[in-house]
């Protein structure tokens, strides 16, 4: 049995003795004896300490400059102390692994990227929070130590970043900013040497890839019928079975990202109208049959890195086609829970609803209000619990650890709610854009780190 209590940590001076102390009634609750030895882990750190009591405070743990610098106690923060039978734990240290975005003098490399870490960060000095949280670099690892060197945010200290050696982590939020880098072989050797050598869990652990998410939860019966038609792939019956039903169509990169290297293809009478986004234009070509527009711009070898999916006639503001973006976090309970949904209108003449591509973000019950004056509750309700599902179908697919997702899911003109991807390293812009969802960016970053208390089991 254990038991767990979040608590302030203090260093006190004494050196060559690692000593834990604590309160005599921590004490006798935690059926703890003074003098007694006790085995005392921190992250993937472990030594021995003797213990005994202080006059301090019962929601104070001491320990001996000794045992912090044996633990490799970066500072003397609020952490949990979770006691076992044979040993104590404190903790939890989470670590948010990036690969080259971090520079050698200063943090970060972008002032987006830095924006969003010290936000992350912030939340650990709250009161109501406990742990050890840094960002390291995959090449910051000492794999013969268990030791990382991580970079810290000290709001308390002017704002400023702070490099410290500490244990490796409990648990490692994936936060790698590119697929390229994701899939490098230093990030690949990062992931297998963190299952071999270590024992700390690690979520989002890569980016999804569309044609994978797509079998994945073809699966789930009650999901299927929420996804369009798909190919990956394609040959030409498909997409000519394809444009026969659904007189329009879509080709997507399958780790495409942003709209990029989207297509989106309308079958007029034989004809091809083909609309597409290039180096920052929206571009209209058209072609005399299918078959001449598969030569120009979608040829076999390109179509091995694309699906081909049904085209959905969408609910339109002012004549634009719009989708929602849903936002989920996992909590300290490990449930789900949507921290935000905003509207995604596109641009004029753009296929997608990217920002970057002219699209706007909007309220998402403003919208729907609009388009369904006497409805519009059923539609947040109905979106809320389908991307719930989806995010359970998904951890039960991979069995493995997700706390973040972004779902992007569309409504067409007869009122059916369809998903067209899954993030899982999704943007916040709709945090950014949507008055009513600020507050909640917060919330969501906070569970984050509560999420992160759950992996580690200090809860």
């Amino acid at each position: 049995m254990s038991t767990t209590k979040l608590m302030q940590l203090r260093i006190f001076s004494q050196k060559n003795s690692s000593i834990l102390a604590l309160n005599r009634k921590s004490l006798k609750n935690w059926n703890l004896f003074n003098h007694q030895e006790v085995p005392i882990t921190f992250g993937h750190r472990r030594t021995t300490a003797v213990i005994r009591t202080h006059k301090g405070s019962e929601e104070e743990i001491w320990v001996s400059r000794d045992l912090a610098d044996k633990l490799l106690i970066p500072y003397p923060d609020r952490l949990h102390v979770k006691t076992y039978p044979d040993h104590i734990s404190l903790g939890p240290i989470v670590g948010i692994v990036t690969a080259n975005a971090i520079q050698k003098e200063g943090f970060p490399v972008t002032e987006n990227w830095k924006k969003y870490i010290s936000n992350l960060l912030k939340h650990q000095h709250s009161r109501l929070r406990g742990g050890c949280y840094f960002v390291f670099d995959i090449e910051g690892v000492n794999w013969d130590q268990l030791t990382v060197e991580g970079v810290f945010y000290r709001p308390d200290h002017n704002g400023s970043w702070e490099r410290k050696v500490v244990p490796f982590p409990d648990v490692v939020y994936n936060k790698i900013l590119s697929r390229n880098k994701e899939n490098s072989p230093e990030s690949q050797r990062f992931l297998n040497l963190l299952y071999e050598k270590t024992n700390a869990q690690i979520f989002n652990e890569k980016y999804f890839q569309k044609w994978d998410i797509y079998e994945r939860l073809t699966e789930f019966d009650e999901i299927a019928d929420w996804v369009p038609e798909t190919y990956y792939n394609p040959d030409l019956r498909h997409i000519k079975s394809l444009l026969n039903r659904y007189r329009i169509v879509y080709f997507k990169p399958v780790d495409g990202y942003m709209g990029l290297g989207i297509y989106q293809v309308h079958d007029e009478g034989g004809k091809i109208i083909a609309r597409f986004r290039r180096k920052n234009n929206n571009i209209v070509r058209r072609y005399s049959s299918l078959e001449a527009f598969l030569k120009k711009e979608m040829p076999e070898g390109k179509r091995r890195n694309y699906v081909v999916q049904q085209g959905i006639p969408l609910i339109r503001r002012n004549g634009h086609p719009l989708d929602f973006r849903v936002h989920l976090n996992k909590n300290i309970h490990n449930e789900w829970e949507v921290t935000g949904i905003g509207a995604k209108v596109a641009g004029k003449g753009s296929i997608t609803t990217h920002v970057k591509a002219g699209g706007k973000i909007l309220s998402s019950e403003e919208v729907l209000e609009e388009a369904f004056p006497k409805e519009s509750n059923y539609f947040i309700q109905e979106l809320i619990h389908r991307c719930i599902t989806i995010a359970h179908a998904l951890e039960l697919s991979f069995n493995k650890p997700i706390g973040e997702l972004g779902m992007d899911m569309g409504i067409d003109h007869n009122g059916k709610i369809w998903l067209f991807e899954v993030n899982s390293k999704p943007g916040r812009s709709i945090f950014q854009k949507i008055d009513s969802l600020k507050a909640n960016a917060s919330y969501s970053t906070k569970l984050i780190l509560d999420y992160s208390v759950h992996l580690a089991n200090f809860t």
